[in-house]
């Protein structure tokens, strides 16, 4: 039988109990979880994420910092902690 690798992207909505939604869900699946870890300095990821923003108001620093953690942790393999 083949091991699937599971990943998981954390999001949850300021508006939301933290103790409600998928997140209290994903406390009890065996997986990744990509929350985000600021793996540039803020500004810089300000900037790059309102370039491709560009308006749609949905794209912030969080949204990016969660593709580049997502990005290095299938480029670089499983198993690594950055």
């Amino acid at each position: 039988m083949t091991d699937i690798q599971k990943i998981f992207i954390h999001h949850r909505s300021s508006h939301h109990s933290g103790y409600s939604g998928y997140s209290q869900l994903l406390n009890h699946i065996n997986g990744r979880i990509i929350k985000g870890k600021p793996l540039i300095p803020y500004r810089l990821g300000k900037v790059i994420s309102q370039r491709i923003n560009n308006g749609a108001g949905i794209y912030d620093t969080n949204s990016l910092y969660k593709e580049l953690e997502l990005s290095l942790h299938l480029v670089l393999g499983t198993g690594l902690d950055f």
